[in-house]
């Protein structure tokens, strides 16, 4: 009568007592959630949830699957780790979702060490977005998440290691109208430009970048932004070597191709434009050896890197601070006061 997701779905529900939470974190629409709750009830001939004021209340049916549901779910994770291990004959697994921004900043240098000190470890690596990532290692896909952490659904839910705020650039091909300035262009005016950016915009991004978005509109900026939606950093900064597109990355992404004379960084830079992203675990979960393992090459890689990209972009980054990446919640996010 019930099946694995209905299991998922009604320890989610039980575990932060909102739809509308659920919904957001599982990235499905509220009304959607509800339909497939109804149709467990339907199926149970028993309502699973008590609505009320302050959010939804386990009936004894609901606890009575709960009781057993937890030590279900742990050994079907379980099984399917066995089953990777002998279909691809490791001695483990270490599945990590990861967001476009850090796996190509931080995992792609800390996944190469990694698998140097770790050969009896497989690294599975699902590029994702930010929300993705969350929900995977809610549903116990993943054993680590590497997000934005600004606006977390459920902060409470993680173990967070936050990361450093990394710069982020606006990269040009040479021969770019914004190149040939004489001065520090405005966000206006960079922003009256066509821009290759990934889907999801935080809010301490999104507010300022909207006003300087106002300030192009005024002076006949391109209408579309982004002008291109796109995840892959590594795709992005590719696209405007061959165009007059700006994309925005990281350094460590773009360090090639800016040494090959392909694409150079806009003179332009604020500390409020910087990722923030961390390394999730579930609260409660015990991480195995090889997972606290990546951490720690990841923490050392992203030190690294950090280093490495104001060395290699002085100018630009003079205004650069090393900080640690800040927690927030998707209701109350973390945005820099300026």
């Amino acid at each position: 009568m019930l099946e694995i997701r209905d299991l998922r779905l009604i320890a989610d529900l039980a575990a932060h007592g909102s739809i509308v939470r659920v919904a957001r974190m599982q990235g499905v629409t509220q009304p959607t959630l509800s339909r497939n709750l109804a149709a467990i009830e339907s199926r149970l001939g028993a309502p699973l949830f008590d609505r009320k004021r302050r959010g939804l209340w386990p009936t004894d049916i609901c606890r009575a699957i709960l009781a057993s549901s937890t030590d279900i779910l742990t050994r079907l994770a379980s099984l399917n780790s066995t089953i990777a291990e002998l279909r691809g004959g490791q001695d483990s697994a270490l599945r990590v979702a990861a967001a476009p921004y850090p796996l190509e900043t931080v995992l792609v240098q800390a996944a190469a060490e990694f698998t140097a000190q770790h050969p009896e470890t497989q690294l599975q690596i699902v590029a994702c977005t930010p929300i993705e990532a969350q929900r995977m290692l809610h549903e116990r896909r993943v054993d680590l998440a590497i997000a934005d952490i600004s606006e977390l659904d459920t902060p409470e839910a993680f173990v967070a290691t936050p990361l450093l705020r990394h710069p982020i650039l606006f990269f040009a091909r040479p021969g770019h109208p914004l190149l040939t300035l004489k001065r520090r262009p405005e966000l206006g005016e960079i922003l009256a430009h066509p821009v290759i950016a990934p889907s999801y915009l935080t809010t301490r991004i999104s507010l300022p970048v909207a006003k300087a978005r106002e300030e192009a509109r005024r002076v006949g900026g391109h209408a579309a932004f982004p002008a291109v939606v796109l995840e892959p950093v590594a795709t992005a900064l590719a696209m405007a070597m061959h165009a007059d597109l700006l994309a925005a990355a990281t350094v460590p992404p773009a360090v090639k191709a800016v040494e090959a004379g392909h694409l150079r960084a806009v003179a332009w830079f604020e500390p409020w434009f910087t990722v923030n992203f961390g390394i999730l675990a579930l609260r409660g979960r015990r991480q195995s050896a090889v997972s606290q393992a990546l951490v720690r090459l990841l923490t050392q890689a992203d030190e690294a890197l950090f280093d490495e990209s104001i060395e290699l972009q002085p100018n630009v980054l003079a205004t650069a601070v090393k900080k640690p990446a800040t927690i927030g919640r998707r209701l109350n996010p973390a945005v820099e006061k300026r």
